[in-house]
């Protein structure tokens, strides 16, 4: 048992068999950038709560940033911080759904027999072909674009004004679909700092008293309440 899955940053996809292989007696199938493939019988939902717990922010965090980045967290929320960046390809809120890392995305295009198809490319060269529309990718996408941009834009600026290079580059020659995406974008304002914090302190606070029931007994439970609701 580990805390997290192997070369985090290699994975490609996660795929929960129900919706590829009703057959198949695993719960999940992770594909690395190397061909490797790991089969376990880990729900995809608990899988993925551990690479997000490795990775950083939880994933309810994560929804709350992308409800201030972005105006609402959407069914499909991204999970993006740095170099991971994982899209559900459908709500994974109340089931197990499968993610695709779009820090491994290369392209994406209509299926060749253009039967209602996304056909993705990763630079892996591997292919996964998506029973979604490419319009209805496009828009499922859009939130992680505008995640990925805000975190980027933030370490831009904290790079000029201390004079260090704090990001480590990429030694690909061909950028990813999101970073390509980002470039196009228009700029928005940036986000409110401080009011984030403090959302994101509420956010920590409720997942530590769901965490830890036995604080219902805790005297001092209806002052920490009044400190971080009002």
């Amino acid at each position: 048992a580990i805390d997290a899955p192997i070369q985090l940053e290699k994975i490609i996809f996660v795929i929960h068999h129900s919706e590829f292989n009703h057959k198949c007696p695993n719960e999940t199938l992770v594909f690395y950038e190397d061909g490797c493939v790991v089969k376990t019988t880990e729900r995809t939902r608990d899988f993925m709560d551990r690479i997000f717990k490795h990775a950083g922010p939880s994933y309810s965090k994560m929804r709350e940033i992308a409800k201030q980045v972005n105006g609402h967290s959407g069914h499909s929320c991204p999970y993006v911080h740095g170099k991971i960046a994982f899209m559900p390809i459908s709500g994974p809120m109340k089931k197990d759904v499968s993610w695709i890392s779009l820090s491994h995305l290369l392209e994406y295009r209509e299926h060749p027999n253009d039967n209602g198809y996304t056909r993705l490319e990763f630079f892996s060269r591997n292919f996964l072909d998506l029973q979604v529309r490419v319009k209805t990718f496009e828009k499922r996408m859009a939130p992680a674009v505008q995640l990925y941009a805000a975190q980027h834009r933030r370490l831009m600026d904290a790079t000029h004004q201390f004079d260090v290079d704090i990001v480590r580059r990429d030694t690909r020659s061909t950028k990813t679909v999101l970073h390509k995406q980002m470039l196009e974008m228009p700029k928005k304002p940036l986000l409110n700092e401080l009011a984030l914090a403090e959302k994101l302190v509420r956010v920590t606070y409720k997942e530590w008293k769901n965490d830890n029931p036995q604080l219902k007994d805790c005297p001092y439970l209806e002052e920490l309440d009044k400190l971080f609701f009002t």
